[in-house]
């Protein structure tokens, strides 16, 4: 049915900032600013899984303020030619320049090891190692992601990591509250320490936020759409155009307050998703009638290898990311539940859809479950793993209630009325203050976002440490030039920049002829009718 359009409520971002002059940041900046190459090592998995957490090491060492080149190193294997691009830009191109946030270059170079996968374990072993002979020795290698040196509580592995990527320092970081090793190594001096251990430390996070970026005059619908479209369209890599303009539909619409925005994602991580998807409709469906939520909701299925049973067809409208006209479907005031199937996004828009979740997103890996926390942002997870962190604080044991979730959101079977409404209750305290499933999150978000929550900036600081125990400095390098004003084009790209803080400043606009500005309440001075308010 038709729905009468509320008066627009932007929806703000409000994730606690990052600390960037802890003392753990400066060693680690310390660490990096004498080197000019870094090696990265990425590993293979089906999923996005391996991939997600290297580049956030990417990230993380340029927004740390390394300057020079860092190269990845990935494999030719299929998962890797099919991830690659989902998760670093302009892969296809071999290489990206970027500018970090405090202007410091990085060239980022792809570099592929053909064909290991296709070799026997020992073969392989010795065809990686001649691989990085030949490229000589490196300062630093970095693991942003490595099931290849054991579980943490095996302790410290066999082999080096360090002389695996022909480097003298060596760190392997591991996804949010995995159970494989992290470590840091110098192979000069045979230190190895293991670091981090049952930590919830993981990578820092920070999404572009196109809104905060709006000077305050023109954060009004019209001009909303208009930057979340050009971001869009600017990190879109090689997706289909029609799949980017219902993305943008989808972001500026939640921010507008026009609909609820619920993404999903790992569906396609083989669940029996038809079930789960159906089980949220049901939920969704549930709160609608109890008026917990109002207005159109969209459940944003990303990756999601699965249609909508006919009982979920009851409740809701199945769409296609790449439809002619789903992004106006999105936009058109309906009062109704729609369910967006969409291909594997880049993660520049993955992240965007997350960040602007009015309803819990529902997961199934690590790193979506950091990037979540990182941003204050609840979560449902199909899986009773570390997906669900447990925080033994009183009032805030949110984890109780997601792992019970877990027994039929994975979508053995359909899920009882009684299941039904359980979700529904953990969807409706997700988002509602002073609940102990809210304090949960908030609580967790906290943890993640303090200095030591920052797992790469504590093993480059340990590194630091070591060198200082041992009276040691690493050779001065040649300073490069930092950029004082970064040029977003095809060539050079501004990464993770940290999103301006939303002004307080109140907006007016005249209900006669629309002009917006940074006035007092009062009357227009374009044709003086009375002014009001837009937040």
């Amino acid at each position: 049915m038709d729905v009468d359009r509320p008066q627009q409520v932007l929806r703000l971002r409000r994730t606690i900032p990052y600390d960037g002059e802890s003392d753990v940041v400066r060693r680690a900046r310390r660490f990096l600013e004498k080197l000019r190459l870094v090696r990265m090592k990425q590993d293979s998995c089906p999923g996005t899984g391996h991939f997600a957490a290297g580049r956030a090491a990417v990230d993380g060492v340029i927004r740390l303020g390394f300057s020079g080149t860092i190269e990845v190193i990935y494999g030719n294997d299929e998962d890797s030619l099919r991830n690659m691009p989902l998760c670093y830009e302009q892969f296809e191109r071999g290489g990206v320049d970027v500018v970090g946030p405090a202007g410091n270059r990085v060239r980022v170079e792809y570099v592929c090891l053909r064909d290991v996968h296709r070799l026997g374990l020992m073969d392989a072993l010795r065809a990686t190692q001649q691989f990085f002979q030949n490229r000589g020795r490196a300062m630093l290698g970095v693991y942003g992601a490595s099931d290849g040196y054991g579980a943490e509580d095996d302790g410290l592995p066999w082999n080096s990591p360090a002389a695996d990527l022909n480097t003298r320092f060596a760190i392997v970081l591991q996804p949010f509250a995995w159970n494989q090793v992290r470590m840091v190594e110098d192979a000069a001096t045979d230190y190895r320490e293991q670091i981090l251990e049952k930590s919830l430390a993981s990578y820092i996070i920070d999404v572009p936020d196109p809104v905060a970026q709006l000077p305050p005059y023109q954060r009004n619908e019209p001009q909303v759409a208009r930057a979340f479209q050009t971001f869009v369209t600017a990190n879109g890599g090689t997706v289909d155009a029609t799949v980017l303009r219902t993305v943008a539909a989808a972001l500026s619409q939640a921010v507008c307050g026009r609909c609820h925005l619920m993404p999903v994602y790992g569906l396609h991580a083989n669940y029996p998703g038809e079930w789960t998807l159906n089980t949220l409709v049901r939920a969704v469906h549930a709160l609608r009638k109890r008026g917990a939520i109002e207005g159109p909701v969209v459940i944003f299925n990303i990756r999601g290898n699965y249609e909508l049973d006919l009982e979920s067809r009851r409740w809701s409208t199945p769409l296609a990311a790449n439809g002619a006209r789903t992004a106006e479907e999105i936009t058109e005031p309906l009062d109704r539940i729609l369910v967006v199937r969409s291909p594997g996004l880049p993660t520049a828009l993955f992240q965007q859809l997350a960040s602007r979740a009015t309803l819990p997103m529902l997961l199934e890996g690590a790193n979506t479950t950091n990037l979540c926390l990182q941003l204050g942002v609840p979560f449902l997870a199909v899986s009773n793993n570390a997906s669900i962190p447990t925080l033994d604080e009183d009032g805030a044991r949110g984890h109780v209630a997601l792992r019970s979730l877990t027994e039929f959101l994975w979508g053995k079977q359909r899920a009882t009325d009684e299941q039904v409404e359980e979700l529904a209750d953990v969807i409706r305290d997700s988002i509602t203050p002073e609940t102990e499933l809210f304090k949960y999150f908030f609580r967790l978000h906290q943890l993640v976002r303090a200095p030591e929550g920052d797992q790469l900036a504590f093993a480059l600081a340990k590194l630091d440490e070591h060198l200082g125990r041992r009276g040691e400095h690493l050779p001065d390098v040649a300073p490069l030039v930092p950029v004082q004003q970064a040029v977003a084009s095809p060539e050079v790209l501004t990464l993770r920049l940290r999103p301006r803080e939303p002004s307080d400043s109140v907006v007016y606009t005249c209900p006669s002829c629309r002009t917006f500005g940074r006035v007092s309440p009062g009357t227009c001075p374009r044709c003086g009718a009375r002014l009001t308010a837009t937040g």
